[in-house]
């Protein structure tokens, strides 16, 4: 068997199932109280909030909190990450999403020590919202916080979720250089045993169907903007 799907599965197999029911359990009692479930990330952990976003098998309740500066261009590669040092852009954040006590929001950042995320997510927290983080476990316990308060999302979540990448990300080593990351791979499976869990908890659940099936635009199109 190839050594990185080996390794990829030994990866899967630590991912913590209580962590995971206590995510869900979070979200489905913000998703009865009808509040608002947020997702953000910077770099490549937005690629969650765009995955979980308007996606064949993905539910309707999750908003992602979106911005493109803040994701990985060709247009300057460094821009993100330059951009989650500095807290100068939750202005921006706040011009354009509207927060509220009892939002539940999910904070992905895979070594958590950043300046932006740590001061928007503990910004929000103290507005009275439900905080969830995914790091990873191991790398975080190994770097130092970037922000002031030298907490990281670990610190200050309310339910954390480890998605289980060693140091660095990468589970290949050759000629001392690493490859084949993993974060992406166990932090989708991670919000998809979430949704199965909620999927379970919420009778008639609405989930998106794929736009290339025939005659599911007209369905999808309902469920817009309706939670």
């Amino acid at each position: 068997m190839n050594c990185y799907k080996t390794k990829i599965i030994e990866t899967i197999n630590k991912i913590d199932e209580a962590s995971i029911e206590e995510a869900s359990s979070l979200i489905y009692n913000a998703y009865k109280n009808k509040n608002k479930i947020w997702v953000f990330g910077t770099g490549h952990s937005a690629l969650f909030a765009i995955d979980l976003y308007v996606r064949a098998g993905g539910l309707d309740i999750f908003s992602p909190v979106y911005f493109e500066e803040l994701i990985v261009t060709d247009i300057d590669p460094l821009r993100s990450t330059n951009l989650e040092r500095d807290t100068s852009f939750i202005k921006r954040i706040y011009e354009k999403y509207d927060f509220k006590e009892n939002d539940v929001f999910i904070s992905i950042s895979n070594s958590g020590r950043n300046i932006l995320n740590v001061e928007l997510s503990l910004q929000l927290k103290n507005k009275g919202l439900k905080l969830i983080c995914m790091s990873s476990k191991k790398h975080t316990n190994s770097v130092k916080s970037r922000h002031s308060s030298k907490k990281k999302l670990i610190d200050i979540a309310d339910v954390f979720l480890d998605n289980c990448a060693p140091i660095g990300d990468t589970l290949i080593t050759s000629n001392n250089q690493g490859y084949c990351p993993v974060s992406t791979v166990t932090g989708t499976i991670i919000f998809n045993m979430i949704i199965e869990k909620l999927a379970k908890k919420i009778p008639n659940l609405d989930s998106y169907k794929s736009a290339n099936l025939d005659n599911t635009d007209e369905e999808n199109l309902k469920k817009f903007g309706k939670y």
